[in-house]
């Protein structure tokens, strides 16, 4: 019913519907920074032009990044993100900051398919955020579509893949480490066994996209054809221990050799590292390469790095790529778009233009927006609606309500707890999201929705966590009440008095 990209963008307004987030204003400052330095090296050109340098941040978040930069170079400045709150809440930090904001434009928008005119831009940049999609390809186009011909386009701190990794899970960040993930990590083993940058296990529980698998010989080719790179920074350090750094010194020895190596180091780990795997780790989907898995893999790498040319400079791009691609890499480029003598600006207003809505330009592409436009929300804001319209949806004898001292609201729900929404009207088909943070104490348990007594979504809650619970379905009656309903997993405790603790902070059911 909805499609991907429609429930993706749903999901991320719920998801930055509530934002606390202490590290906005270091890290905009830290991009501010950065970009500064990158134009004074690479765009002195572009900014000893008669006209305003022209500045795109994609994916801009809340960051204040831009407004500095408007500021400081009196830049013409567009901030884009799928997210309209998150811009109006960088817009409201620049203004507490006494940062004009007159030279800078909000557009929410798709970076699939981006409103801006073609060749508009003098730098383009996007950081920790191409990672988001698994379309990443499509992005990178749509970013240097927008530069215009001499521009810059710089990509900051993007994973690439790595080849001696197994994908079995995704994992929790470091201080919510399961004692599974700690014996993994002491061992030297999870950036081989789960994914090159843990800690993504948070945004995928809550559908985000978490890519770690973006080809850095695909991404420099397709750059190339559009550009030349200026600067390549790859960091495949971040991704290496001891056991990498092992076999990397081993390079020069003997394919058998090294395969032997791989195979020996990595079936005595993990063997240790079984015994911490519980039962509950193994139905939250951890999981551990079987031995032909250990071999394949052995010999897969054995190939590769015994093949890095043994005259090439260590530091020199041909083995850093090499090493990268064998280990992953955080990446960190500058690439100038050709130029193009025949170039003139033919259009300059936005592709797809909606309207606005809090000093935000809506920008969606038509099919995103004629869905949007078609969704009514069926549940009040939790965090900005009055008490009396909470309450009608989430019955206050069966909800409690707290505010903590940040000003966040949540609403905590009894065993079985009544969601009743508005009036559908002749709405058939519906999208509900609840973000819920599940306090996990010892025992696993369950929280299941059901509509007329139909299950439509289940979470098991296995570690104290934030969870979005997400289900499609379809309905024809005047009016919706959903249950949800908490209870242990093991029999006996479902008929225990205890109180299971969760809360719900942002909601919404969406009729299409």
């Amino acid at each position: 019913m909805f499609s991907g990209t429609i429930s993706n963008i749903l999901g991320e307004v719920l998801w930055h519907s509530i934002t606390v987030d202490s590290t906005i204003e270091s890290v905009s400052d830290a991009h501010r920074e950065e970009i500064e330095r990158i134009l004074t090296a690479h765009g002195k050109d572009l900014l000893n032009s008669d006209s305003p340098i022209r500045i795109l941040e994609v994916a801009a978040y809340a960051h204040t990044t831009g407004y500095m930069l408007a500021n400081k170079f009196a830049a013409e400045v567009t901030l884009s993100d799928i997210s309209i709150d998150t811009l109006v809440l960088g817009r409201d930090m620049a203004i507490e900051s006494n940062l004009d904001n007159e030279n800078v434009s909000r557009v929410a928008s798709d970076f699939h398919d981006l409103p801006f005119a073609d060749n508009y831009f003098d730098l383009v940049y996007i950081a920790s955020a191409l990672h988001h999609t698994w379309s990443w390809q499509t992005v990178l186009k749509e970013l240097m579509r927008t530069a215009k011909p001499g521009g810059l386009l710089y990509l900051e701190n993007e994973p690439c893949a790595r080849e001696f990794c197994f994908y079995k899970f995704r994992t929790n960040r470091r201080e919510q480490f399961r004692e599974f993930e700690k014996s993994l990590d002491q061992e030297g083993l999870l950036r081989i066994v789960a994914e090159p940058f843990p800690g993504s296990r948070p945004e995928e529980l809550f559908g985000m996209v978490e890519n770690q698998t973006m080809q850095l010989n695909e991404m420099l080719g397709l750059l190339r054809e559009v550009g030349s790179i200026e600067e390549l920074n790859l960091n495949p350090e971040a991704c290496m221990g001891a056991i990498e750094n092992t076999i990397f010194d081993h390079r020069e020895h003997d394919s058998e050799i090294v395969k032997q190596l791989i195979t020996d180091r990595l079936k005595r780990r993990v063997g240790k590292a079984t015994k911490s795997l519980t039962e509950i780790d193994k139905k939250m989907g951890y999981l551990l390469p079987i031995p032909a898995e250990i071999e394949s893999m052995a010999e897969q790498i054995a190939d590769s790095i015994t093949s890095i040319d043994r005259n090439a400079p260590l530091d020199g791009e041909l083995v850093r790529v090499a090493i990268s691609n064998i280990f992953g890499a955080s990446v960190t480029m500058v690439i100038r778009k050709h130029a193009d003598a025949s170039f003139s600006l033919t259009a300059t207003g936005l592709r797809y233009d909606w309207g606005e809505r809090s000093a935000v330009k809506i920008g969606y592409p038509p099919e995103v927006q004629k869905v949007l436009e078609a969704t009514v929300d069926l549940l009040p804001d939790i965090q900005r609606s009055s008490a009396d319209r909470i309450g009608a949806s989430f019955p206050p004898d069966q909800w409690t309500s707290y505010t903590d001292d940040k000003g966040l609201k949540s609403l905590f729900p009894s065993s079985n707890a009544i969601i009743r929404c508005s009036d559908p009207a002749d709405r058939k088909q519906f999208l509900i999201m609840l973000r819920i943070y599940a306090l996990f104490d010892s025992e696993p348990y369950s929280v299941t929705l059901s509509l007329a007594s139909k299950e439509i979504g289940k979470l098991d809650i296995f570690q104290s966590d934030t969870y979005l619970l997400r289900a499609e379905f379809e309905s024809s009656d005047s009016s919706l009440e959903f249950k949800l309903d908490i209870s242990y997993l093991n029999v006996e405790l479902k008929k225990s008095k205890k109180t299971i603790v969760l809360n719900v902070s942002a909601a919404r059911v969406c009729a299409l």
